[in-house]
């Protein structure tokens, strides 16, 4: 079984339990898996009333079987605590060596919230989460449970983000776990595709619950300044930081340069409203990150970043669904027919494409690719009204550089055609790096790279091209010296 399997076979479990007389008792189903295939399973008061689906499936079923290394699926986060002569799940699961535990949702009982994670990675047991799509069901699955822990009035995100006063924001751990479900699906889908704009989308949230002590307003703007700028890059497959004058600043700063660059990102027109309203925040938080006479006024910083959050996610949400498809296309070696129309969809939106180009490890699909023209537009750099520019990625080209090796002639079919009109030297930089992969030394690939770099705007010369001048050098290749004079030419800005 795969992991998926396994965290909904878990949420099947849970929901054959019932409600203890007198109380109202969380549903909670939990399986063990080793190298695909499931050792146990059990759900809570399956044997006897109130008995754990964690201690029912490691001490009743698995008593005399060793699961170090093994892998446990629990609905709910393992207890931390019991009475005096019963030992705590998150203990037995320490004992027994289990290497990993996936959890559906934390604890919503404040003598546990976060703790049993906390206690489990202590213990040296790596901690994962269920899929997003999986948790909101075990959330309404236990939404009794989860209103008899809420103090009432209070949202439980506001519970938990509501630290007292004397402590700082950065000693409670359970913030954590302060995040809705929507707010825990943006901050996954960041985390896989950029770690940091994922540290700094949490770290703000969590700001936003001092934002009137002094100084985080200015925290939360630089949160939201970062992170709104990140996510548009990120999107149109740009970098940040463009070039040694900065000119991408210039962009992050004008309005309309950056709502421009938005609405290619998401996709829209840049009148539209969503691009227009996070160009605002973008100008919003540059021009109140920076310390000045009168501070920001907190209770604005903070609506404008939850605001920012709410975006993020719309941006971003259209691809939480295609994932799991897509991981699962990421693990075909030699494509049908049908791999290939569904391979359509991911293609036609920019963030899948980059995803699905970035992971590709299999030279298997390089011709079906070919065929549908995927490498046929390497992207030009972004040119903007004030004269600056910025490079853009070619996921398309970093494929071709993996499965170099594998795929030779066909690689240099593929980089020996790019025109040489292209002026973005990301493109110039992967060509010369797919050269270098290749087996064989291929002088018509080197001279296409020598034509075209005479088309990059003055910029610092990627590695990738001084390593192919040298190789070319060592191969007696006359147009080593092209490509020198070349070299020159361009760190010259002539």
């Amino acid at each position: 079984m795969t992991d998926r399997e396994c965290m909904l076979r878990a949420i099947e479990l849970a929901k054959q339990c019932t409600t203890e007389t007198g109380k109202v008792s969380p549903k909670v189903g939990a399986v063990v898996m080793r190298d695909g295939i499931v050792l146990g399973e059990a759900y809570r008061g399956e044997m006897r009333a109130g008995d754990h689906a964690e201690y029912t499936v490691l001490e009743k079923k698995l008593a005399d079987t060793t699961l170090a290394g093994a892998t446990l699926f629990t609905t709910l986060e393992p207890c931390t605590s019991r009475h005096e002569t019963t030992i705590p799940c998150v203990d037995r699961i320490i004992e027994r060596r289990l290497g990993k535990v996936f959890i559906g949702v934390i604890d919503p009982n404040k003598s546990v919230k976060g703790e049993g994670e906390l206690r489990l990675r202590e213990g040296g047991v790596q901690v994962a989460r269920f899929d997003s799509d999986l948790m909101s069901i075990i959330e309404e699955l236990n939404r009794d449970f989860t209103r008899q822990h809420r103090p009432a009035g209070r949202s439980g995100a506001k519970e938990l983000l509501s630290v007292p006063d004397q402590e700082s924001i950065f000693d409670d751990p359970r913030l954590w776990y302060a995040l809705s479900t929507r707010e825990r699906t943006t901050y996954d889908e960041l985390l896989r595709q950029n770690p940091s704009l994922a540290g700094l989308f949490l770290f703000g949230l969590q700001l936003t619950a001092r934002a009137n002590h002094f100084g985080v307003p200015y925290m939360i703007a630089h949160c939201g300044r970062e992170l709104c700028k990140g996510v548009v890059h990120l999107l149109a497959g740009t970098e940040p930081l463009a070039n040694p004058t900065d000119d991408t600043e210039k962009v992050d700063k004008d309005t309309d340069a950056f709502a421009t660059l938005a609405g290619r990102a998401f996709g829209y027109p840049k009148e539209t409203q969503i691009v227009r309203e996070w160009a605002e925040l973008q100008i919003y938080f540059n021009a109140v990150a920076h310390l000045r006479r009168k501070p920001p006024d907190g209770n604005e910083a903070s609506r404008n970043f939850l605001r920012l959050t709410e975006l993020t996610f719309g941006v971003i949400a259209p691809y939480f669904v295609t994932h799991q498809e897509l991981q699962r296309i990421l693990t075909i070696e030699v494509p049908t027919d049908v791999d290939e129309v569904q391979v359509r969809t991911i293609l036609s939106r920019p963030t899948l494409r980059r995803l699905f180009f970035m992971s590709l490890q299999h030279p298997g699909w390089i011709e079906r690719l070919r065929s549908l023209g995927v490498f046929d537009s390497p992207p030009v750099r972004n040119a903007f009204p004030d004269g600056s520019w910025s490079p853009v990625a070619w996921p398309e080209g970093e494929y071709l550089v993996r499965i170099a090796k594998r795929a030779p002639l066909a690689v240099a079919q593929i980089l020996s055609a790019v025109p040489t009109s292209i002026d973005n030297p990301v493109v110039w930089d992967v060509a010369a790096r797919g050269a270098l992969e290749l087996p064989f030394y291929d002088p018509l690939l080197t001279r296409k790279v020598t034509e075209g770099i005479k088309s990059i705007p003055y910029v610092v010369i990627d590695e990738g091209i001084r390593k192919l001048a040298r190789r070319a050098a060592t191969e007696h290749d006359e147009n080593c010296f092209v490509l020198l004079d070349a070299l020159l030419s361009v760190a010259g800005g002539q």
